[in-house]
Formats: C-alpha cells, structure tokens, sequence
C-alpha cells in the first residue's frame, strides 16, 4: 500500500489497512465471494443484505432443527433413566409359537433391572422353551452403583393355553 512502518507494528496496520483482502463476514453462513479489498467490504455488505440475510435465516433455522433433535434425544435419555430407576417388569409377546422351528433363537426386548441392561433370548427344542437372560454390557457400566443383579422375576405365559403358564423367580 505505500505506507512506512516499523516490521513489529504489521499486525496493527494490516488491521486497518483499506488495501489489505479480507473475507465476507458472512462466508461462514454460505457467502462465497472471493476475498476482497477491506474498501470494497462496506459496498459489498450492502449490495448483499437480503442474500446474506437469507444465509443467516438458513443457518438458524439449520440450528434450530439441531436443537430439537438434541432436546428430542435428551427427553428419550431422561426416560430411559427414569426406566432404569421405576421398571417393575417387561411383557414380551411371542407370536405364532406354534410356527417356531426347532433349535430357532428369537431375541426379547431389552429390559433393566437394578441399572443392568438385560435382554431375554429363547431357543425352541422339541417340547421345550430353553430362555437365556443376558447382561448387555453398556459404556456407562463402570459408573452403576449396583455389583450384581440380585433378583428378578421371569413370568411365561402361554396366552392360548392357561394351564402351561409357570413363573420362574431368580
């Protein structure tokens, strides 16, 4: 630009240089105009409002979505908390038992009990329902208070036939 200063003073001036090239403050909203003379910032500011107002509206209404999603995915981790805390059973509902092949593995729901994630498997022999209860471990395993799972109820009800219902405590 012409003008004489001190080499440790370069920072300052080119902060107020009008010859220096800057970037459109609204390049992080989706402006894509090349770099251009600090001079030429002011009129090109003005020449693009509603552009670079439109880009701004985008990017909110882009944040704004952003923060439903993690509110929506807070309420569901609040929940699931509130189950690790209050859940007093699980009902899993096996349809067409009698269609079931022999030796089929069918994997239940994912239940807790006192903090263990837990999840029911069921394989089918001849004449016999063999069930597995899993602990699924979980990244946050190491902060549960609870050592051991201590008891739990299992319930089988056979909805077509009443008299083949048992109920296993454990």
């Amino acid at each position: 630009c012409g003008v004489t200063f001190v080499r440790k003073l370069s920072e300052q001036h080119r902060s107020v240089c009008q010859l220096e090239k800057v970037n459109c403050p609204f390049a992080k909203y989706g402006c894509d105009t090349k770099p251009m003379l600090v001079e030429e910032l002011e009129l090109h500011k003005r020449e693009n409002i509603v552009s670079h107002t439109d880009m701004t509206l985008s990017q909110i209404e882009q944040q704004g979505k952003e923060v439903s999603d993690l509110r929506n995915q807070l309420a569901e981790k609040e929940w699931e908390l509130k189950t690790l805390k209050h859940l007093d059973g699980v009902e899993w509902d096996i349809q067409n038992v009698n269609e079931l092949k022999v030796d089929q593995v069918i994997e239940g729901p994912t239940f807790y009990v006192n903090n263990f994630r837990l999840q029911i498997f069921v394989r089918n022999f001849p004449d016999l329902f063999l069930y597995s209860i899993i602990r699924i471990k979980g990244e946050h395993d190491k902060y549960l208070q609870d050592a051991s799972i201590t008891h739990y109820k299992l319930i089988i009800v056979d909805r077509t036939d009443f008299s083949q219902s048992f109920c296993q405590e454990g």
